[in-house]
Parts: structure tokens; sequence; C-alpha cells
């Protein structure tokens, strides 16, 4: 699997509870169990952070994270639509790399 080690156990954590911390809302009871910004290494129960790129931006391969199991999408205003077409929750913020360490802290 690519990507970096991950713990073995991880307790779910409420995706309105990373809404909160990221100063946002989400109307769902969806739980995360890890973060990734690769649609290529996500694992069910993931949250997805579909980040602008220096070619192509992150959301573009948000379908194909949600094949792979991601819970929800974490992204910017200008491609909070094309994510919600996946389907799964979606958070939305300004600037979505600066929000990623703060979310996988949590």
């Amino acid at each position: 699997m690519p990507g970096y080690p991950r713990p073995r156990s991880v307790r779910p954590t409420p995706l309105a509870e990373l809404a909160a911390l990221l100063g946002t809302t989400v109307a769902t009871d969806a739980s995360v169990t890890g973060v990734t910004l690769s649609s290529r290494a996500v694992q069910p129960g993931d949250l997805y952070a579909a980040l602008p790129g220096s070619r192509v931006h992150g959301v573009e391969f948000a379908a194909q994270a949600v094949a792979a199991g991601a819970a929800a999408v974490l992204t910017d205003p200008a491609w909070a639509r094309r994510a919600a077409a996946t389907g799964r929750p979606v958070l939305v913020v300004d600037d979505p790399r600066q929000s990623l360490g703060l979310v996988a802290s949590q």
C-alpha cells in the first residue's frame, strides 16, 4: 500500500469535530480514521485532502479517493461543488493545505 506507515488502531474522529476545529460546519454523523492527500493512498475511512497543485487540483481525483473508501473530502471553496459531486461530506476551508496539519494532528 503506498504512503507512510499508519497506526494499526485509530479512534474514529467525528467529522463534525474536525469541522469545528477548522471553524466550519458539516451536516453529517460520519467519522474519519485517517487523513491523506494522495488518492492512491486512501484507505477506508480516510479524509481525502483535495489540494491545489501546480498543474492539477486534487479534486480531480476525488472520485478515485471515494471509490477507495474516503469518508469525506477537504477542499477549498472554488472546488467544493465538484467535491460534493462525489456524494461524500465536504469540509470547505479557504486554505486546505494550511488546515491539513491541524486535521492530521487530531
